[in-house]
């Protein structure tokens, strides 16, 4: 992350999840991981956050927690993934990851 700016800032950056092949109805996003960050004035700061099984699981319609490896979309920025970030130019990345 990158404070353009010439005052110090504070952000949040989130990773947000969707899974993309899920057997059941699952939320379209979910907010797997974040922090919140000071950055001075024209600096950078780097974000390291690793995802597990845990963060890729959905919640079936038992009530019980469920993990199937298959493709998901990643979503990495200061917003979560919506039409008003895009709208905004907010800055973010996203691509697609699939487990086997």
């Amino acid at each position: 992350m990158k404070n353009v700016g010439d005052r110090k800032g504070k952000e949040v950056g989130q990773i947000h999840v969707q899974d993309v092949e899920a057997s059941t109805r699952v939320p379209r996003w979910k907010l797997v991981a974040f922090r919140n960050v000071s950055i001075a004035a024209g600096k950078s700061v780097t974000l390291d956050i690793e995802l597990g099984a845990e963060e890729l699981h959905f919640i079936n319609e038992d009530g019980k927690p469920c993990f199937e490896p298959e493709a998901f979309r990643v979503w990495v920025g200061g917003s979560s993934p919506s039409q008003r970030a895009s709208i905004e130019s907010i800055p973010s990345v996203e691509f697609e990851l699939e487990l086997v």
